[in-house]
């Protein structure tokens, strides 16, 4: 070709293969060594023998891992969960169904995992209250996405964790199954007040209290004064109480109450 320009800029691209489109054996990860050059040799007759290379262990193809909620019955209780053994991991909170009150999801996903092998392992577990929830089950699936297809996940549910060992391009899905435990006696009743951060009442705040042990949700807004209360409650259990109001933002949004007597004092301020 002939440059028009005083100054022409060549541009090109290449594209590395993944076993998913290709098929295992056919991507770039199966090939051993640089295999991937750029090599301009020479232009109008000088510029020399420019290479540029990119070794093959640089093509990575990364692991996904999706972890899952699923509490019996329903309920939409905050479940913490850690995850440790790769860069880039995080702790996360799950409910069973994203209540927006509460507003955390029922499924948290890993991308980009680009550790392999048993010494690479990615640990997830559930901190549980076993006085409410039991951990009934964690079911995992796995697609090798072009690879071979070798499934290794370890659960152990007196430790509440999953251990994944993952290969390139593998994706995992693992749903922690959480049961209700513990009986229920009297009732009781949960009082408090919503105010702003200066003190000031406010009305027509929305509290909704979950009963765990069959995910029912009692509601109630404040009063001109901020109060709320949440009568006939049965005791023995644990109960997840959240605020919700229009042009309010709350940290946290919810807490935690343990029922064995009538509890005042339960409190909601808004952030400035």
């Amino acid at each position: 070709f002939n440059a028009t320009a005083p100054n022409p800029v060549i541009a090109w691209g290449g594209h590395i293969s993944t076993r998913y489109d290709w098929g295992i054996g056919n991507s770039a990860i199966a090939i051993s060594g640089s295999p991937f050059h750029m090599r301009l040799l020479e232009l109008d007759g000088s510029g020399g023998n420019q290479d540029r290379s990119l070794s093959s262990s640089a093509a990575v193809f990364p692991a996904i891992i999706t972890i899952v909620k699923d509490s019996q019955p329903n309920t939409g209780w905050p479940f913490s969960f850690t995850a440790t053994g790769q860069p880039g991991l995080a702790s996360f909170i799950l409910d069973d169904d994203g209540l927006p009150l509460v507003g955390y999801p029922n499924s948290h996903t890993f991308t980009n995992l680009a550790y392999f092998g048993s010494v690479n392992a990615v640990v997830v577990t559930e901190s549980i209250d076993g006085s409410i929830f039991s951990l009934g089950d964690v079911l995992c699936t796995s697609d090798p996405h072009g690879g071979s297809g070798t499934n290794n996940n370890t659960v152990s549910l007196a430790d509440g964790n999953v251990s994944i060992t993952l290969e390139e391009g593998e994706i995992v899905s693992c749903t922690f199954v959480n049961l209700i435990t513990g009986p229920t006696a009297s009732d009781a009743y949960i009082s408090g007040r919503v105010t702003t951060s200066a003190g000031r009442a406010i009305s027509q705040a929305m509290i909704s209290v979950t009963r765990p042990s069959n995910g029912e949700v009692r509601r109630v807004y404040t009063g001109t004064f901020g109060y709320y209360k949440v009568a006939g409650l049965p005791v023995g259990e644990t109960y997840l109480v959240t605020v919700a109001a229009r042009r309010f933002t709350f940290y946290p949004a919810y807490t935690l109450v343990n029922l064995s007597d009538n509890i005042e004092g339960s409190n909601f301020t808004a952030l400035p």
